[in-house]
């Protein structure tokens, strides 16, 4: 009797589990990601916009700049696969491998210090989440780990020499100490896990109850970080790691800073009150974490003093813009993507 009623709740659970899938990561709008002509990546500089030829149409994701390649970037497009730059962002070509050129979701790219990729994506023809190996260029790729159940995405991934962690919708934190060959769940949370981070030992990560949570042991325990606010935790909606530095920029209603890991946060004034003007974007500057950049529709605002004081950019196009990426290697240069 006990078995059966084990078996019925792992049924329940997994089922759950597919409906959050399904339900809040939206999987079954993928088919509409699709690029339609409009939007596209600019390239802030000097108080100037410039759109970057060949991208109209791309919603970009994350950004990757090479450590290994020089002048090599990597954009992870919404349904689109990945597009790659060998002129520092000057122009921009599908990559050509089997996969990844395909109708894929990339959710988070990074790189091994041979210049190796470990691309996050989802996979319409395959309807599932997966983490796939690029050797440079991406021209050969293969899956090294997948979920078994349709519709579960594979929202990140650290590499740290032979061992990968990856996390995934399912709530899982996955850990590989041999190069993606055999994995162990390390702990599952009650809700997604989107977004991930490193720094120093330290992964940071985005649940999708907009919590941020810290773990220094690869996912065996973890500390909800969570700035405090009307009496309970912020409402996190995306973040922003500088990586030299370990600052982390949180948004929610409004913009709060730490400078040190989530131990402490202050509260980033805008020019305009919390939830008037609904922010979707925030990035530090690569090692100045005093120089922020925030983005509400087609507004850029950039803080030059850690938020004391704001200036203001229009970009110049009908689309809004959805994601800011800032260039550790180009430190005057801004991406944005816009749709």
């Amino acid at each position: 009797m006990k078995t059966a009623i084990t078996i019925l709740a792992v049924f329940f659970v997994i089922g759950f589990l597919v409906a959050i899938g399904t339900l809040v990561f939206g999987f079954g709008s993928f088919s509409e990601s699709l690029p339609k002509g409009e939007g596209g990546i600019y390239e802030f500089k000097d108080g100037s916009f410039k759109q970057l030829p060949g991208s109209a149409g791309l919603k970009v994701r994350d950004f990757l700049f090479s450590k290994a390649n020089d002048n090599v970037i990597y954009a992870g497009t919404a349904g689109d696969g990945i597009w790659v730059s060998k002129d520092s962002g000057e122009t921009f070509q599908k990559a050509q491998d089997k996969i990844l050129q395909g109708r894929v979701d990339i959710y988070d790219i990074e790189e091994d210090v041979s210049g190796n990729l470990y691309s996050s994506i989802y996979s319409y023809q395959n309807d599932r989440g997966s983490l796939v190996f690029s050797s440079y260029p991406p021209e050969s790729s293969a899956e090294i780990y997948f979920s078994s159940i349709p519709k579960f995405g594979v929202f990140g991934s650290s590499v740290d020499g032979a061992s990968i962690s990856i996390i995934s919708s399912d709530g899982g934190f996955y850990r590989s100490i041999n190069n993606g060959r055999s994995w162990e769940l390390r702990s599952r949370q009650n809700e997604g896990l989107l977004k991930m981070e490193s720094y120093k030992g330290s992964k940071y990560i985005l649940t999708s109850g907009n919590k941020l949570l810290e773990t220094s042991d690869f996912g065996k325990t973890w500390r909800d970080i969570s700035p405090k606010e009307g009496g309970g935790s912020a409402k996190i909606k995306i973040f922003a790691l500088d990586k030299a530095t370990g600052a982390v920029a949180v948004l929610s209603d409004k913009i709060f800073f730490s400078q040190n890991g989530g131990a402490s946060w202050r509260e980033i004034n805008l020019l305009v009150p919390p939830g008037d003007l609904p922010i979707i974007s925030v990035a530090t500057f690569p090692s100045n974490s005093n120089i922020i950049y925030a983005a509400s529709g087609k507004i850029l605002y950039k803080s030059n003093d850690g938020g004391s004081s704001w200036s203001i950019f229009e970009i110049p196009t009908t689309s809004n813009i959805t994601a800011l990426f800032a260039d550790p290697q180009k430190p005057s240069s801004l991406f944005i993507s816009t749709q």
